[in-house]
C-alpha cells in the first residue's frame, strides 16, 4: 500500500530544531572536552621529554675470574 501523503505541518518543527540545536551544542561540549584532554596529554608528555634524563650512576668494573 503506498504512503498517504499529508501537507507539511510546521507546528513541532521549532520544537523539533530547538531540540536537535541543544543536542549539537552538547556533542560540541563533549568533543571539545575530549580535544582538551588530548591536548593536555599531548603538554605533559612534551614536557616529560624535554626534562632531562638522570645519569645512571657508573659501574665498578667486574673482577677478572
Amino acid at each position: 500500500m503506498p504512503p498517504t501523503w499529508k501537507p507539511f505541518d510546521p507546528s513541532g518543527l521549532r520544537k523539533r530544531l530547538e531540540r536537535v540545536r541543544v543536542l549539537l551544542l552538547q556533542a560540541q561540549a563533549v568533543g571539545l572536552s575530549q580535544d582538551t584532554e588530548r591536548l593536555r596529554q599531548i603538554a605533559q608528555l612534551g614536557e616529560a621529554l624535554q626534562q632531562p634524563k638522570p645519569t645512571p650512576r657508573p659501574r665498578r668494573p667486574r673482577k677478572p675470574r
